[in-house]
């Protein structure tokens, strides 16, 4: 189970704590500042990002691309 909370830490009682307690028991969590986990994601993304062009370039070599001259990408472009 995975979740994220946004809350302020000045925010954070009692209650929230039970509530976490509750739900994941005995499981480890993890506390990030917004900023951390922002970098995260960012981090995230671009991993995705180039895990993209790696299938990309993968494609490429099996043969899987498809070859077009300039002058077709501009006729293309022009409609």
């Amino acid at each position: 189970m995975d979740a994220t909370y946004h809350v302020k830490a000045r925010e954070i009682g009692r209650d929230f704590i039970q509530i976490l307690e509750n739900t994941y028991q005995d499981r480890d969590l993890v506390i990030l500042t917004q900023e951390d986990y922002k970098e995260l994601e960012k981090a995230r993304r671009n991993a995705e990002y180039l895990e993209r062009i790696d299938k990309a370039i993968r494609d490429i070599d099996e043969g899987k691309g498809i070859a077009v001259s300039m002058e077709q990408l501009e006729a293309m472009a022009n409609g």
